[in-house]
């Protein structure tokens, strides 16, 4: 730790606050309703999440676990260190083992700074390098505990406090603004295709235009991607992102000898026939692919001239085209939907001259290349205000954030009181002495 300034000090947290872990309810004890069980996963960086709460029935054994507004609460396993505060909108709730409510001491009048530091990365940062395990890290109350704090004079607590809440909300709004932009583009992109679909005629059948539909086989694979002496097979999920992205997929069985023409090219027009709603009917065409990769029964290639390949892309991302498509799938549950080759093959589609299409094609180009570099100059941004938010934060930690007062009663005379405290609450209480019965006196 870096030198700090005058009239700070360097506390472990076990001083400054109470670490207590949860309790090991079963599942078998969830109820319908209760108290909000706070588990791992309901603790979010800052917030806590509602995301599929359980519920239980507090009673003598448990009353202990119960939490209270305000009460800061970090996670032991998995993403160890991330923190939030329970507020009056999540009570009545309580505490699950994996996560651990840190009480501050009432001697130190003012947490603020604190829970500042507990959000912070120098938190998480030095918190990760005493996790314990592999695959899942956990940690210990008392590893917690043990963990070193910068501690400026209270005073200087406060108006470091006040400086951060002026900055952050400024790098706040500018990342609110900065996110918006990525609804922006979907919106900009999806303007220019209607714009040039919907003026569009002479319309004609996609199997039509189509040569062929390649699909693969359905097996049961490794589900990794392969290794290079390996042959694999596409996810869905491949074709989904607009891109295609060979590192979704698995391995194929060593025994199974997929058809030559079903591995998958440059250039190939590849289509998603089964996945959710939002994505099932998702194209993309291939511009990079390994060579050990084949088509799977889910996801198709559209076999068609080269110059047409563009055009059925754009136009089968394009909101008439995504209309179209879920108008042709089938499917009882919105979680898994199907769409057949005669109703792919069936599907409409502007076919106006190729001067017309490649016109078209060039707007689309054009239009969507100025875009991407908006969204890459704002996904930029939005990173250097998380880089920003972490120099301020270490600025605070520093003593370099706000100016020093001389007359600010040390860190340590406040370390002092808070020791002295502690010392009371754990000196065993002096019981009135039995009289001794009065045949004996």
């Amino acid at each position: 730790m870096t030198e700090l300034p005058k009239g700070w000090a360097t506390s472990p947290l076990g001083e400054l606050l109470s670490i207590q872990s949860g309790f090991a309810f079963k599942s078998t004890e969830y109820r319908p309703s209760g108290h909000f069980l706070i588990r791992i996963g309901n603790v979010q960086d800052g917030r806590v999440s509602r995301d599929k709460p359980q519920f239980v029935e507090l009673d003598a054994r448990t009353k202990a676990f119960e939490l209270a507004a305000g009460d800061i609460l970090t996670s032991l396993t998995g993403n160890i260190g991330r923190v939030a505060r329970i507020q009056n909108k999540h009570l009545p709730a309580a505490l699950n083992q994996r996560v651990a409510r840190l009480k501050p001491t009432k001697a130190l009048q003012f947490d603020g700074y604190l829970y500042a530091f507990l959000t912070s990365p120098s938190f998480r940062t030095e918190l990760a390098l005493h996790g314990k395990g592999g695959a899942q890290q956990n940690v210990s109350p008392a590893t917690i505990g043990e963990l070193k704090i910068p501690l400026p004079p209270l005073p200087e607590q406060r108006r470091i406090v006040r400086k951060l809440v002026t900055l952050t909300a400024r790098t706040t709004t500018a990342r609110t603004h900065l996110s918006a932009i990525e609804k922006l583009v979907e919106r900009y992109k999806a303007g220019v295709l209607d714009q040039v679909f919907s003026t569009a005629e002479n319309r004609v059948a996609l199997g039509s235009l189509l040569t062929g539909i390649k699909a693969g086989k359905n097996l049961r694979c490794d589900e990794r991607p392969p290794l290079p002496h390996e042959r694999g097979t596409v996810k869905v999920s491949a074709v989904s992102w607009g891109r295609f992205q060979p590192d979704q997929s698995k391995t194929l069985p060593p025994t199974f000898e997929p058809d030559p023409s079903s591995l998958i090219r440059p250039g190939d027009l590849l289509f998603s026939r089964a996945n959710t709603v939002e994505l099932v009917g998702a194209v993309v065409i291939v511009d990079v692919a390994p060579k050990n990769l084949f088509l799977s029964d889910k996801v198709l290639r559209l076999d068609t001239s080269d110059h047409l390949k563009p055009w059925i892309l754009w136009y089968l991302r394009s909101g008439e085209g995504r209309r179209q498509l879920e108008e042709v799938s089938s499917g009882n549950q919105m979680s898994m939907r199907n769409i057949g080759q005669a109703s792919l093959k069936a599907v409409t589609i502007p076919l106006p001259d190729t001067e017309e299409r490649r016109n078209a094609l060039n707007l689309i180009e054009t239009g969507f290349a100025k875009i991407d570099r908006l969204a890459a100059e704002a996904e930029k941004a939005l990173k250097l205000t998380d880089r920003l938010d972490q120099r301020i934060l270490a600025k605070a930690f520093a003593g370099k954030l706000v100016p020093q007062d001389p007359n600010d009663e040390p860190a340590e005379t406040l370390l002092a009181r808070i020791r002295a405290e502690r010392a009371v609450a754990l000196k065993p209480k002096q019981g009135r002495k039995k009289r001794p019965p009065h045949d004996l006196v």
